[in-house]
């Protein structure tokens, strides 16, 4: 697996957590993604979201690294990624409860455009297809 692949993992799994309020520990992230990698391995990848500032780190031990998502960790986990350029890290899910609406079940892009004033909005929802 390639590193910028392991960054986007562990950005989403703390994206997924960022109002718990703790740290998490990158090695369990790792492991509990079934994602393997030494401690080595571990220390670049945490330092680098560090030096990104997309995490706050607390180095607790050598083998001990806590993490938790920054603000601009989210914004970033929003709207990019490392193994993607421009593609989000997290999908993105809308509901919207308008009669003329489709209504889209899960889709990782979705953009949504206002056609015309009419009683409450209406929100015509358009799925862009990426290919993996």
């Amino acid at each position: 697996m390639k590193q910028s692949e392991k960054l986007d993992i562990i950005l989403r799994y703390l994206y997924e957590r960022r109002n718990d309020r703790r740290e998490f520990s990158i090695a369990e992230i790792l492991k509990e993604s079934n994602v393997t990698a030494d401690e080595a391995e571990i220390g670049r990848l945490a330092n680098q979201l560090r030096t990104d500032k997309l995490i706050e780190l607390n180095v607790l031990s050598q083998k001990l690294k806590k993490a938790k998502i920054t603000s601009k960790g989210v914004t970033y986990c929003e709207e990019d990624s490392h193994a993607k350029k421009g593609e989000s890290i997290v999908n993105h899910y809308h509901i919207v409860n308008s009669p003329q609406s489709n209504i889209v079940v899960q889709s990782s892009q979705v953009t949504t455009k206002k056609l015309m004033p009419t009683y409450g909005s209406t929100l015509i929802l358009h799925k862009k297809v990426l290919k993996t």
